[in-house]
């Protein structure tokens, strides 16, 4: 299984930042040196949040919204409303968003970023579209409607309506089983089979702009979920998953599809083809400090166990450095980095930035940059690129106990890659206690042998016995939110 690490990107607020009077409105504005800078970490791929086109009616209820324009407060108090460009997630093209100029434009960023051996994913939002998309009056069909509307009624909440060729209709908002609706979306309707192909049709042509696609809320067009939600009868009805990745594989057989999921859906979104889909449990556990669930079930035994997503934040998450404190950072960044198969990394995570942006905002505010954070994450681009990740294996140790009535062992979590001789051994302490443990390492070639340590950080090295790491472990002690990062070598003489 590859191992890819996506960096999330808002395109929008990218822009701003070096486009703040809007001369330009293209993601030619995004200078070289920024690709360069993303990567000084280890990446293999962009994800470009927020291209597609905005609705304008949407736009306009989230600048009226009032929880929203606490958020706006809440993230950049001096915000106005030429900073809302509202969600990029209520779409009404599935074309560049104006603010980032033309196809050509887009075309000529992915070129750089392949440039530079970066991947391209975009977002893929299959559950519902803007309120003034045109197919709303054209193909209401496509859309969940109402029967008979009596003149003069108001739709209720969650409805709205729409002169359409078909008469007056009152459609939809999109919505998941659990929550109020989203006012600024319409409906689809996936029990309709000109729904689903359109669909496919629209993705069809996303494919051919990037690399791969994140797919928001994947989970709401399950036909057990759907039909939760709107009812129907999906006896016999494909998943729409299968039809539509199975669709774009036909033509781009290495097209990537990454899955927002939750509810328990993730197994079945990888049986039906996904890559990898979301795994918020690592963020829970990691920032709660679970270690015993951590150690236990990351990787899962099974196969699939690697196509989880895994991240410590994200444009839905509070950012993680609002959640620790700053000492937690480096190894809650390190734990994250040493996962198998796929690794989200959101942007400013890096300098440990504080403020969660509403997505509707394309604006950031001016954050102080942790500097300690900073020059850990610089680093770990460095120290990480020197191992051979695409190749190698990894493994989840357990840690024992190094004495009597001392439980802090608990507190830690040891991870293991190996690429033919090479291995690098990574434990980390999560709590804000000293840990002591015994790791017991079952490396092949070290019994009756010296195996020296260094660490990859600062070059300081260890000899141990071989014979005492097989059986009663390698003794570890680690300050609070300390870690050791080793590569191994046996010593032959």
């Amino acid at each position: 299984m590859a191992r890819l690490v996506i960096r999330e990107v808002n395109l929008l607020a990218a822009v701003r930042q070096f486009d703040p009077d809007g001369r330009i409105n293209s993601l030619d504005a995004i200078p070289d040196t920024e690709l360069d800078r993303w990567c000084t970490l280890p990446l293999t791929h962009i994800w470009g949040m927020g291209l597609w086109r905005r609705s304008p009616a949407g736009r306009l209820i989230a600048i009226a919204h009032e929880g929203l324009r606490r958020d706006y407060f809440n993230a950049l108090p001096d915000w106005k409303e030429d900073d809302v460009a509202g969600s990029p997630y209520s779409i009404q093209s599935y074309e560049p968003c104006e603010c980032l100029g033309s196809l050509t434009s887009l075309l000529r960023f992915r070129h750089r970023l392949a440039e530079r051996g970066l991947g391209f994913i975009l977002d893929f939002v299959p559950n519902h579209l803007a309120i003034d998309h045109p197919w709303v009056k054209q193909y209401p069909g496509y859309f969940i409607s109402r029967g008979e509307i009596e003149p003069g009624q108001t739709p209720p909440p969650g409805w709205f309506e729409v002169h359409t060729t078909q008469g007056v209709k009152w459609l939809a908002n999109g919505r998941d089983p659990y929550f109020p609706a989203w006012t600024d979306t319409a409906q689809l309707d996936f029990r309709q089979i000109d729904t689903r192909e359109a669909m496919i049709r629209e993705l069809l042509k996303i494919a051919e702009l990037c690399d791969g696609v994140r797919c928001d809320m994947a989970m709401l067009v399950l036909n057990p979920i759907f039909k939760q939600t709107w009812g129907g009868n999906f006896d016999y009805v494909p998943e729409f998953w299968s039809q539509a990745i199975d669709a774009v594989r036909a033509i781009k057989p290495s097209f990537l599809f990454l899955a927002e999921a939750y509810w328990g859906t993730e197994n079945r979104l990888i049986e039906l083809g996904f890559d990898a889909v979301y795994d918020k449990d690592f963020m829970d556990r990691a920032v709660y400090g679970n270690t015993n669930e951590l150690r236990s079930t990351l990787p899962e035994r099974r196969a699939w166990g690697v196509r989880r997503l895994r991240f410590l934040e994200n444009h839905d998450e509070a950012r993680i450095a609002s959640r620790v404190p700053p000492e937690q950072l480096p190894v809650l960044s390190a734990l994250l980095w040493m996962q198998p198969g796929y690794i989200l990394w959101h942007e400013g995570q890096e300098y440990g930035a504080k403020v969660k942006l509403p997505v509707q905002l394309t604006r950031r505010p001016v954050e102080p940059v942790l500097l300690e954070q900073a020059a850990f994450c610089t680093d770990c681009g460095r120290w990480l690129r020197e191992f051979p990740f695409e190749y190698a294996f990894s493994q989840i140790i357990g840690v024992n106990p190094s004495g009597q009535n001392d439980d802090t062992y608990k507190k830690m979590v040891p991870i293991l890659w190996w690429a033919g001789n090479r291995r690098l051994l990574w434990i980390g302490n999560l709590s804000s206690v000293v840990a002591s443990g015994r790791v017991p390492l079952h490396i092949s070639g070290i019994a009756g042998r010296t195996v020296r340590l260094r660490d990859i950080r600062d070059n300081t090295e260890y000899e141990r016995d071989g014979d005492e790491m097989l059986g009663i472990g390698l003794f570890i002690q680690l300050p609070p939110d300390g870690m050791h990062w080793f590569e191994m070598t046996t010593v032959f003489e």
